[in-house]
Formats: C-alpha cells, sequence, structure tokens
C-alpha cells in the first residue's frame, strides 16, 4: 500500500511538475509582441501650369500697342489687359479637398524681342493670391507700352514684333481643412 500511495504521489507530483514546465516553457517562449511594416507612400507633385497670349493689340480689339503718352483715340492704346480664369482644381472629388487654401504665384515673363527693347516694356499683376481649391479666382495681368525707343535703330528693333506673354501659375503652400 505504500508504494501505491507513493506511485499516487509520484504521479500527481509528475502532472504537477510538468503541467508548471510545460506553461513556463510556453511563457518563456512567447515573444514579439510588437510588429512592424514598411510601406513606400509615393507622394504625387503639384506641376506649373503654362498658358501663352501673344501681345499684339488689345484683348477686346485691334489696336496697335505704342509708347505711353502716343496714344491716338481709336487707333492705338499704351496697354493691354488680360483676364485669366485660374481653377484649382484636381484628382481627388471636391469633398476630399473642399476648403483647402493655398497660396497662388503668377509669374508672367515678356518675350519675343532683345533685353533692351523688353526693357521698354512693363508688365504688372500681383505676383501672388490666395486661392481656395474649387474657386476661380479672376488674374488680370497688364502690358503697357512704357517708354520710347531711345533712337531710330531700337525703333527698328521693335516695329512690327510680335512679343509673346508667358504666365505661369503655380498653386503651393497648400493648407488642408
Amino acid at each position: 500500500m505504500k508504494s501505491r500511495k507513493f506511485g499516487i504521489g509520484l504521479l500527481i507530483m509528475l502532472a504537477f511538475v510538468v503541467t508548471t514546465g510545460t506553461f513556463a516553457y510556453w511563457a518563456s517562449g512567447v515573444s514579439g509582441n510588437t510588429a512592424s511594416e514598411s510601406n513606400t507612400i509615393q507622394i504625387g507633385t503639384g506641376a506649373e501650369v503654362t498658358t501663352t497670349v501673344v501681345v499684339s493689340g488689345s484683348a477686346s480689339s485691334a489696336l496697335d500697342l505704342v509708347p505711353s503718352g502716343r496714344e491716338v483715340s481709336g487707333v492705338s492704346v499704351s496697354s493691354i489687359t488680360y483676364s485669366f480664369d485660374v481653377e484649382w482644381a484636381g484628382a481627388s472629388s471636391a469633398a476630399d479637398a473642399a476648403g483647402a487654401t493655398g497660396t497662388l504665384n503668377i509669374t508672367p515673363v515678356l518675350s519675343g524681342a532683345g533685353a533692351s527693347e523688353l526693357a521698354l516694356f512693363t508688365v504688372t499683376t500681383a505676383s501672388t493670391q490666395s486661392i481656395t481649391y474649387g474657386d476661380t479666382p479672376t488674374v488680370t495681368i497688364t502690358v503697357t507700352f512704357t517708354n520710347e525707343p531711345t533712337d531710330a535703330a531700337q525703333y527698328a528693333l521693335i516695329q512690327n514684333a510680335e512679343l509673346t506673354l508667358n504666365v505661369t501659375f503655380l498653386v503651393d503652400s497648400v493648407n488642408p481643412q
């Protein structure tokens, strides 16, 4: 009987040791309670939009552009004003970007003649203005023939020239809402 009690005690103790040892072994083998993932996110870029107009006369008529003070009513003008409607829109839905604001940068460049002849003209506009996604502000740009040519040689270089006004619009400093 003693050996039977000893055998039962040994089995109980073995069961206890195996259960405790298994639990301890299992608990000590668990690692990695954190996970890490690496994803690549490609960010899109905004591109400049350039438009071109030819400066050859008033936007509303075919009047010649002449130096300030030399205009003849109904025949010539000394400045031409262009209007551009600029809409800030994109591939995402308006609901995704509604209320976003940014800065509209406007860069006009007059070309089609030499630097000294282009210096006879002044191009004016607001260089920046605020814009809201989905809105269409109007940008005005005025080209003025501010100075007369200094001599006949410079006049020959500019007379009947076709100047081109390139305007670049860029939205940056975007603040989502």
